[in-house]
């Protein structure tokens, strides 16, 4: 008899092993699943604002050109500008030195 609730005991302690393992093995497993979730939650935000980013940065590329663009027209107008102020002062210049070397052949 004694010998026999020496087995029931042992066997309630096996079994309460196995439940407690079996535990563990559950625990393990749903903390692995949780984790494995995290991660592909966090690579799939990493790649969300990396694309967000490289949106970004070629909106910005764009913006750039376009703006280089702009000031390189206005840079070539005010040039022409230039260009045309300064041939007309030295076509006026040359009209007055033309005129001057008229004015001194007539005088001799």
């Amino acid at each position: 008899m004694a010998q026999e609730k020496v087995k029931d005991v042992l066997r309630l302690i096996k079994d309460k092993e196995e439940e407690v393992q079996n535990e563990i093995a559950r625990a393990e497993a749903s903390m692995k699943k949780n984790l494995q979730e995290r991660l592909e939650e966090l690579r799939l935000q990493i790649e969300r604002e990396k694309k967000a980013f490289e949106d970004w940065l070629q909106q910005r590329r764009k913006e750039s050109t376009v703006q280089i663009q702009q000031k390189r027209q206005q840079l070539h107008e005010e040039n022409q500008k230039l260009l045309e102020s300064h041939r007309k002062k030295l076509l006026a210049n040359l009209d007055k030195a033309v005129q001057f070397a008229l004015k001194m052949l007539t005088e001799e």
